[in-house]
């Protein structure tokens, strides 16, 4: 699932990289709702605090809201950003092709080899 792998992606950089002063984390097994906390900036009316949160975040949001600065593919980011009705074009047949109940995949292929050949067959039709 692709919101799964955005999210471990972004929790391994949180762990590699963490903003200063900031802590977040899946609560339990579900990698959709996470608990952090923020703490108060030092010289601010803030400092000392630890502000506590809750993040909840639906799958479908990742979908509705794709963030083409940071992919994880960047083939399909750059399609995004540059041909949005290929980007969508592209979209609906993957979603037909990968994520329709009863259909399976054919494991020898993968959504970056499709993005390829569907690339290199543009320049032939001239977009």
């Amino acid at each position: 699932m692709a919101a799964l792998k955005r999210i471990h992606k972004e929790l391994e950089a949180l762990r590699k990289d963490p903003p200063p002063r900031c802590t977040a984390g899946p609560v339990g097994d579900d990698p959709f709702s996470w608990r952090g906390s923020i703490e108060g900036p030092p010289d601010s009316p803030y400092e000392g605090g630890v502000f506590e949160l809750t993040i909840k975040r639906s799958s479908g949001q990742l979908f509705s809201d794709p963030n083409p600065e940071d992919p994880l593919v960047p083939d399909i980011a750059n399609q995004f950003k540059t041909n949005r009705p290929k980007f969508d074009s592209m979209a609906k047949l993957w979603t037909q092709k990968y994520a329709k109940p009863g259909v399976q995949p054919n494991s020898s292929s993968s959504v970056a080899d499709d993005s390829q050949s569907e690339s290199s067959g543009s320049e032939s039709d001239g977009q």
